[in-house]
């Protein structure tokens, strides 16, 4: 059985440094989206070195 992706994310760049903020009812197709999302983003950045900070705050 396929579901809906459910879940938000917002993402925003401090120069290398990506932060994400996933948000709401995340369930595994949401994730999987988010996870495909964050990466596209990393790779359209082109950078050599980065970091990633997740905000993560589970209201659920």
């Amino acid at each position: 059985m396929k579901f809906n992706a459910h879940g938000d994310i917002g993402l925003i760049w401090n120069g290398n440094i990506s932060i994400v903020y996933p948000s709401g009812g995340i369930n595994i197709e949401g994730a999987k989206r988010l996870h495909l999302l964050v990466n596209e983003e990393i790779g359209n950045k082109q950078f050599e070195i980065f970091a990633r900070i997740i905000v993560y705050h589970d209201e659920y």
